[in-house]
């Protein structure tokens, strides 16, 4: 068959379905979105409120901020299934078959989500508006005459705070999958997934204090420095002056450019795959390095294997999480490296409509003073993140569909080999 064909032939219906759930859903899903995306501006509002009384406070509540949009991510992909020729249509439960059902998708994309959360900047944003806020009540409040009580209302500026709520939200999941409770108690299931949110939302806290260390330390690799030489110049091509600024200024340098066709693109379809798993094929990818590493697991002395034993049981929730984004990995690639290429292509393309959107929102309100800019900034947040929402996770809907289909496809080809050989 031609190559072009079969590039330009699943590139077009996705399209073609993309466009279909926009104007079949467009009103459920601006609805959608502007719920979640209201939910994350009162609970960040909520969180800087709350240092007011202690620190610790504000850390309880900033993951609703990210579960919101969360959820409102998982709502619109469970909507917009049926109308998904190539997507069997996802089950629907009831009770507590339905809490349990979206606690476990939650808890399996928490953490492809947290990446795409971080890799669009979206968690350096909050931390950033969080901060100003923090100081803009205190100035309000107390003006500059109690300096040290603006200190304590920081908590992302101490280590050992973040340490400690990582540490007893992980304990705490452990004691509840300990003592069963989540079977016992299905209501558990919501504030187990609350914890999972918790623990990975502080620990991305505590990872952003170091950024600048870790990246530094990586680009000293010396494969990655090879790497970094190597893509100057084809960063240094694609930022012609012909293009427009919203276009070349996401892939600036080679963090960009690693952020914006890898991390976002897979990210985003592992949300997906992780959502639409019970509907994809059961028999994804194997790398080959589990079966390598669990040989050499099997050759290890008995007491070595005792000891991890008793390791795994008490980090076995921290692994879970990690399982279920590696399992929703494998989903994805089970399509085949071309069109998983494609489709991060594409989404990687869709990811710059926000730039635009914000240009949008600025021109709605025309030129305004800094003040004023200060207090709409939840609002025009809200507009631009809403509708990036609504056209954006439609098109990751599609391309999910599109996956499902190359699998099948993928698989059908070889049976008929098998049965030709055979």
């Amino acid at each position: 068959m031609d190559p072009v064909s079969d590039v330009l032939r699943p590139l077009w219906r996705i399209l073609r379905t993309t466009a279909q759930l926009w104007w079949k859903h467009w009103p459920a899903l601006l609805v959608i979105s502007i719920l979640a995306w209201a939910g994350h501006e009162f609970f960040l509002s909520l969180a800087v409120f709350s240092t007011r009384t202690h620190a610790l406070l504000s850390f309880l509540i900033l993951p609703f901020a990210p579960l919101s949009a969360l959820v409102g991510y998982i709502a619109i992909l469970h909507y917009t299934a049926p109308s998904l020729m190539d997507l069997p249509s996802l089950r629907k439960k009831e009770g507590a078959a339905a809490v349990t059902s979206f606690v476990g998708v939650v808890s399996a994309s928490i953490l492809p989500f947290l990446a795409l959360y971080a890799a669009q900047g979206t968690a350096k944003a909050d931390k950033l508006v969080f901060l100003r806020d923090v100081f803009t009540d205190h100035l309000v409040a107390d003006g500059l005459l109690a300096p040290e009580q603006l200190n304590d209302r920081y908590g992302y500026s101490s280590p050992l705070l973040i340490i400690a709520v990582v540490l007893i939200a992980v304990l705490i999941r452990r004691i509840i999958s300990a003592l069963k409770l989540n079977d016992k108690f299905p209501t558990f299931r919501l504030f187990s997934g609350y914890l999972e949110a918790l623990w990975l939302v502080s620990l991305a806290g505590l990872l952003n204090l170091y950024t600048g260390r870790i990246t530094e330390w990586f680009h000293k690799r010396a494969m990655v420095s090879a790497v970094i030489e190597r893509s100057e110049g084809l960063i240094e091509w694609w930022n012609t002056p012909s293009l427009p600024d919203f276009i070349t200024q996401p892939w600036g340098d080679f963090n960009g450019l690693l952020t914006a066709l890898i991390i976002t693109p897979l990210a985003t379809l592992t949300v997906a795959a992780a959502v639409y798993g019970a509907t994809f094929d059961n028999n994804p990818m194997e790398f080959g390095l589990t079966a390598t590493i669990e040989e050499r697991l099997d050759n290890t002395p008995s007491f070595l294997k005792r000891g991890w034993n008793m390791l795994a049981q008490y980090v076995a929730d921290i692994f879970a999480t990690v399982r279920k984004t590696l399992a929703a990995v494998r989903k994805v690639m089970a399509a085949g490296v071309g069109p998983v290429i494609m489709m991060s292509l594409l989404v990687a393309a869709a990811g710059h409509l926000r730039t635009p959107l914000t240009m949008a929102a600025r021109a709605l309100v025309g030129p305004q003073a800094q003040t004023v800019w200060y207090v709409l900034r939840p609002y025009t947040t809200l507009f631009v993140e809403a509708l990036f929402m609504a056209i954006t996770v439609p098109l990751v809907a599609a391309c999910s569909a599109s996956i499902a289909r190359a699998r099948r496809e993928q698989l059908a080809a070889e049976r008929a080999t098998q049965e030709v050989e055979s």
